[in-house]
């Protein structure tokens, strides 16, 4: 016959190299491909503003939860919120037998209370107050474990969920009499270890115990920069609310504005050549304002596509204004604050020494997870 012991023998060595060497192949494909399969475009600005918006909102406290509500409502329908309850691990656990016991005066001991019950009952009350109000539904998470491995259980949420941004409570909160007190060191130590590992944009919401789920009044402060870009382009999506008055305020540099209507600084720039080679110094100063001058042009490029999209139609208002440094910034901001009252403000973080209409700013700078 033609099935005999030697095909037998060698059908089952094929069948055996098959699976030695298949299994292996593929998990090496896979891991080579695994960023093409990960969670790709994830900053706002690349995304389309009539496109879901997913985001994730986190709180350690009932307080955080509700600043966190508010500013989901005002993103409009066209979102997918994600409210996650971060609980500190308790240092020391009860025993599995210990969950429910009888106590003596007849109440019930439950080692939930370790875990956020009792934060847990309020943040539910104000999702469902939230979302019979707003008719938004919120998706809960809750995880518990320590503040050092806390943003990893965060960040793996958001590659999860994917998410296009991670909204995070900030570490001080509001006192009766106005000033900002610190919280536990974890909360800062958290968000500090999520600005750095987050896959997505993170934004710091500082909340000051606002009732209520609208945002009137909103402005964004624009100076430049990618950070400025990623703001303007969450502005979009509360532009659309109509609920919400925003208004855009742009700074400008003053000086470049004279430079470049001066001709006589035309002229003499453009008869200057440089003899000789240049030094390593003067490479790397010419380097630094190449790349300056391409982020300018990408921020024109951007702010004029808002500009024809969101401000000629009348759905966002425009303030610009000539400043020079930190000072003159801050006395425009206070000039516009007393006529107008905002009950939020969008800002980007910028990067350090960046730009020199926030220069001096840094010396007041207490939180260095919020920019200049």
């Amino acid at each position: 016959t033609w099935w005999s012991p030697m095909i037998h023998r060698m059908l089952l060595i094929v069948v055996v190299l098959n699976t030695l060497i298949t299994g292996p192949i593929i998990a090496s494909i896979l891991r080579r491909n695994e960023n093409y399969f990960a969670h790709r475009n994830t900053s706002v600005e690349s995304l389309d503003p009539e496109s879901e918006f997913r985001i994730l909102s986190c709180a350690y406290e009932p307080r955080h939860a509700s600043g966190q509500l508010v500013l989901s409502a005002s993103f409009g329908s066209s979102i997918s919120p994600y409210l996650m309850h971060l609980v500190e691990l308790p240092k020391r656990r009860r025993k599995a037998k210990l969950l429910y016991n009888q106590l003596e005066d007849g109440g019930q001991y439950s080692d939930e209370e370790d875990y956020g019950g009792n934060d847990v009952l309020e943040i539910n009350e104000a999702v469902d107050s939230f979302t019979a109000q707003t008719r938004i539904r919120i998706s809960q998470v809750k995880i518990v474990n320590t503040f050092a491995n806390m943003y990893e259980d965060v960040c793996n949420a958001a590659e999860d969920f994917r998410v296009t941004i991670i909204f995070l409570p900030f570490h001080k909160h509001q006192r009766i009499d106005q000033r900002l007190e610190n919280s536990k060191e974890g909360y800062r130590t958290t968000n500090q270890k999520i600005l750095r590992h987050a896959p997505c944009s993170v934004g710091v919401l500082v909340h000051k115990n606002q009732t209520g789920f609208q945002l009137p009044v909103a402005a964004m402060l624009f100076f430049g920069g990618a950070d400025d870009r990623e703001a303007l382009a969450l502005s979009k999506r509360i532009g659309k609310n109509s609920n919400i008055n925003l208004t855009v305020i742009r700074f400008l540099y003053a000086a470049k504005k004279e430079e470049e209507s001066s001709p006589s600084s035309q002229s003499s720039s453009a008869s200057s050549p440089m003899v000789g080679e240049p030094s390593r110094k003067v490479r790397v100063l010419r380097s630094l304002s190449r790349n300056h001058e391409i982020e300018i042009a990408k921020d024109n490029v951007f702010f004029e596509e808002f500009r024809l999209r969101y401000v000629t139609s009348g759905e966002v208002g425009l303030i610009e204004r000539y400043v020079n440094n930190g000072i003159e910034t801050l006395q425009v901001l206070r000039e516009i604050m007393d006529s107008i009252e905002f009950s939020l403000f969008i800002v980007g973080k910028g990067s350090y020494g960046g730009s020199v209409m926030t220069t001096g700013l840094s010396d007041w700078e207490e939180c260095p997870e919020l920019g200049p």
